[in-house]
């Protein structure tokens, strides 16, 4: 309702103001929540090629950055109990509980679980009366809270897939999906200890918890430069970039509508050809990977009538 409408106008806001804050966004570019494609990125004025559209520094990337957890592990009481207030200090206690957790064998994780853990332990500091805000939070508060992928279809909804594979597909994802969720949350509640590890609410997370933030992981994962001196890669949620629809029948990996820069610091978006006042800037997906429309189902929730990656299942 109206209610709704305006509750997602404020979140908006404050995303683009957190947005401007911490790294930089043209004025000629805006967030617009539109029938069909929910969040959209659309021009105000006439944009032209070479222009820069946005820049998103690495601070503002959410992604499982790897950092010193034996070293931190040592010493891990003087660090929960002088850096109470310091916002980064629970990340990274989040960090080393799971690092002490692997070197002992009791878990063993995938970088996509990893990032989804890390998403639950911010998005759990998103919630009225957490006694810690997380820093991400104009962020997490726009991401969307529910899917339209086979992985929430009801069972009757899977019937209508018919014969296709799409059907064994999904339930075996939501099968795998669970197994990881008891395995690793049965590990983090048994071993956990607030005096120990400090503030990390995320532990308390449900099974859909896991599966919402998996599903983020999946559809809104970007592979970015983990620094300038070097060729290593891996996924980062980036926040506006993430906010990009896609369109086949106006984009082609072979002639994009945007080309990025990234010097390891910070990643820069480039209009890579002229753009009207209230167009609609769309990209390509599946760079990397060519996708089905049973793939685009399961990971993005919708098909595309024109995939040129069709193939028959």
């Amino acid at each position: 309702g109206e209610n709704i409408i305006e509750n997602n106008e404020e979140k908006i806001i404050n995303f683009i103001q957190w947005i401007q804050t911490n790294s930089y966004l043209n004025n000629k570019v805006e967030l617009v929540n539109l029938p069909y494609f929910s969040n959209s990125i659309l021009t105000t004025q006439q944009i032209l090629s070479g222009e820069l559209l946005f820049t998103i520094k690495y601070k503002c990337l959410l992604f499982w950055k790897e950092e010193n957890c034996q070293q931190k592990l040592t010493s891990l009481t003087s660090i929960t109990t002088q850096n109470k207030g310091c916002l980064d200090s629970f990340e990274q206690n989040l960090k080393t509980f799971l690092f002490s957790l692997e070197s002992k064998s009791i878990i063993e994780l995938s970088a996509t679980n990893k990032q989804g853990l890390l998403l639950l332990h911010h998005y759990f500091r998103t919630l009225p009366n957490s006694p810690f805000p997380s820093p991400f939070a104009p962020y997490i508060n726009i991401l969307p809270k529910s899917f339209d992928t086979t992985l929430f279809y009801t069972n009757e909804e899977l019937t209508l897939l018919q014969a296709s594979a799409l059907i064994d597909n999904t339930k075996r994802r939501l099968k795998t999906i669970e197994g990881y969720y008891n395995l690793i949350f049965q590990n983090l509640r048994q071993y956990y200890n607030q005096n120990e590890f400090g503030y990390l609410p995320e532990i308390n997370a449900t099974l859909e918890d896991f599966k919402w933030a998996l599903s983020i992981i999946w559809s809104r994962t970007f592979t970015v430069k983990i620094a300038s001196t070097t060729s290593s890669a891996m996924g980062a949620l980036v926040p506006f970039a993430d906010m990009f629809n896609m369109q086949s029948t106006s984009t082609s990996i072979t002639n994009p509508n945007i080309r990025v820069e990234n010097d390891g610091e910070t990643i820069s978006y480039f209009a890579a050809k002229n753009f009207e006042p209230n167009e609609q800037i769309f990209i390509p997906y599946g760079v990397y990977k060519k996708l089905s429309n049973a793939q685009l189902l399961m990971d993005y929730g919708f098909i595309d009538k024109d995939n040129r990656q069709e193939i028959v299942y």
